[in-house]
């Protein structure tokens, strides 16, 4: 269908803006669409944040190229790869993966991934494009036959699989031919409770069946032997640091055959090597910074390794795989990036974005763990929070997530993996905590996870306390929270509509909670995922506007749909054209906001970059360009 085109008025400062983006544009007809950067294309040469990395028995070098949802195999020699798993798309068809975080390799060949945002783990036998599921595959939930963001596996020799199930606190085991998984470690254990463990993202195990597991966010490396309940501290433990006996939020582990323990230490930008007993590591690759020279790693997130000593290490910030030979300071890059890339983006996966007063565009740059401010018509982004690396300090957010700006505007974070909610007045670089902040938990002074947060008139908070699965209300000042609505299926993104309701976005659906009689209701979606008009799935994003329109950013399906005020009948206004990075897609939208004018501002999050639609007609946009990337 033919789209129309009715430029509104705009004002001098978005005509100057507009102007200068016709000087330099490509037009895209017939719908008018306009860009003033095109996104590089996904050649198999290139490689988009790539985490997972392991070999089968033939030295074919198989890589999760994981923000292009593929697993990529490199055959010897070659810089070129073949795409072998996933590369249609992000889906969660039994050809489609979404962002897949780890690869394991059976004696068989048999690939196996993690695939982390379908929530569950696939086996793709030899030469086949179409994958099995093996653990998980049934939603995103806490169930035996369920998984909540898997990130690191593993095989044994009797093929029992391992699974890091990352938000559920837990390591799995999973035998042959079982749709159950038996807990191990974490919540539903008897060894070590939820409390006492931190972002468990990956395992491994040896020949003697002792698992090895990266404590990410308490900055250390487990050693457990199943048939006991012992669990050893055998690397880091002493505190986030980058002496020889500290990590920084080590992502990956595995053991050679001596024995000798190898540790991606990943924001500490190096590889540690311990030898049996010692708890002190030695670098063999990177600690030279957060670089890209042949001597440097930025955020490196797996490896593996040869018989010879060589290691193969996803360096994933510099989107290439390192190959470092025994004894050599100098890596080889053998995938991926040859040379630092020209990043026309600040962003690295941004999931929410605001707009102030002024017409200043508020950006949370969730993996680089700040919030940017653009002023109006300005693509050079100013840190207002954050940006002093991940942690816990003031000055500091670690994935921020929901952000939202007062009348006053002053600045509320969703400090996710912080568990609390930060705010910053205006030119303040040190937040205030105004909610959690008392370590993980389901107390009313504690937080898990949280992902969204908005503010009434009167400074009473209510939160998306996402993995406490309820939403907490806050009156101004206080620190004690009271839960307004529980057993909620991951309340992730929340808006106030005149102060009366709360609209929460929970699995595929949109439910719309009452303020004063706290009922609840569904506004948009249906307990299954689906496409059509009355359907979404995994909506990540929603806002309402003073018409009491509600726009939902329906994440996995790559669009952003227009509910007018009560209809349960959705209409695309932005994307919907399959996911990529072309003018008139999207990929992964989660944050979204609309000014006044209509003006439709999309966190474009797997795109890197902040998207404004400015919209004329109801049934489509009439003019887009990528507003900052």
């Amino acid at each position: 269908m033919t789209q129309t085109t009715n430029i509104q008025q705009y004002s001098i400062s978005r005509l100057l803006l507009l102007l200068f983006m016709l000087s330099t544009l490509v037009y895209a007809a017939p719908n008018a669409y306009f860009t003033l950067i095109n996104k590089a294309e996904q050649y198999n040469n290139k490689l988009q944040s790539p985490r997972g990395i392991a070999f089968d028995s033939h030295n074919n070098l198989y890589v999760a190229d994981t923000d292009n949802h593929r697993i990529l195999k490199f055959i010897p020699g070659s810089t070129n790869a073949i795409t072998i798993a996933g590369g249609h798309g992000n889906g969660n068809a039994l050809n489609q993966l979404n962002t897949p975080y780890d690869i394991a390799i059976d004696p068989n060949d048999n690939l196996y991934v993690s695939d982390t945002f379908n929530h569950r783990v696939l086996k793709f036998a030899s030469g086949s494009m179409e994958g099995v599921v093996v653990a998980g595959g049934h939603g995103q939930g806490n169930a035996l036959n369920q998984l909540n963001t898997p990130y690191g596996i593993a095989i044994d020799h009797n093929g029992v699989l391992y699974v890091a199930d990352v938000f559920n606190t837990r390591i799995l085991k999973f035998r042959p031919g079982s749709t159950e998984g038996i807990v191990l470690i974490g919540e539903g254990s008897s060894v070590l409770a939820e409390s006492q463990l931190y972002f468990l993202t990956d395992v491994t195990i040896d020949s003697n069946g002792v698992l090895y597991i990266a404590d990410t966010l308490n900055h250390q490396i487990l050693k457990f032997i199943p048939e006991s309940t012992e669990i050893l501290t055998i690397a880091g433990g002493n505190g986030k640091g980058s002496a020889v006996n500290q990590l920084n939020a080590p992502r990956s582990v595995i053991l050679d055959i001596n024995n000798n323990l190898y540790v991606a230490d990943t924001q500490n930008h190096r590889i540690q090597k311990f030898t049996p007993g010692s708890t002190n590591g030695i670098t063999v690759a990177g600690g030279h910074g957060d670089g890209f020279a042949m001597n440097q790693l930025s955020n490196p997130y797996d490896l593996t390794h040869r018989t010879d000593g060589t290691l193969y290490i996803t360096d994933t910030a510099n989107q290439r795989v390192q190959k470092f030979s025994q004894g050599d300071a100098q890596g080889t890059t053998v995938a991926g990036s040859t040379e630092p890339e020209k990043e026309v983006t600040p962003f690295n996966r941004p999931k929410s974005v605001a707009v102030g007063k002024s017409g200043a565009i508020y950006v949370a740059d969730t993996s680089n763990h700040r919030v940017l401010k653009f002023t109006q018509g300005s693509s050079e982004g100013a840190v207002v929070a954050g940006g002093n690396g991940q942690g816990e300090a003031s000055n500091q957010l670690n994935h921020p997530f929901g952000i939202f700006l007062d009348a006053n505007e002053n600045l509320y974070i969703a400090d996710r993996d912080n568990h609390r909610i930060q705010k910053f007045t205006p030119n303040s670089t040190e937040g205030i905590t105004v909610a959690g902040g008392n370590g993980k938990g389901d107390a009313p002074d504690q937080l898990r996870y949280p992902r969204d947060i908005v503010v009434n008139s009167k400074g009473t908070l209510y939160i998306a306390d996402t993995m406490n699965q309820r939403i907490q209300k806050f009156l101004r000042g206080s620190r004690q929270g009271i839960t307004i609505a529980g057993k909620l299926y991951e309340p992730s993104s929340i808006a106030l509509n005149n102060e009366n309701s709360l609209y929460i976005t929970t699995g595929n659906r949109v439910q719309k909670l009452s303020l004063n009689t706290l009922e609840i209701t569904t506004a948009a979606g249906t307990i299954t995922p689906g496409s059509s008009a009355n359907q979404l799935n995994k909506p990540l994003g929603i806002m309402v506007d003073q018409k009491g329109n509600l726009y939902v950013a329906d994440t996995n399906n790559n669009r952003i749909q227009k509910f007018s005020s009560g209809s349960r009948s959705g209409i695309t206004i932005a994307g919907g054209n399959g996911y990529g990075s072309q003018m008139n897609q999207l990929n992964s939208p989660i944050g979204i906001t609309v000014d006044n004018a209509q003006n439709l501002y999309v966190a474009d999050s797997d795109n890197n970059r902040i998207q404004l639609f400015h919209i004329t007609a109801p049934t489509s946009p009439a003019l887009m360009f990528y507003l900052i990337q």
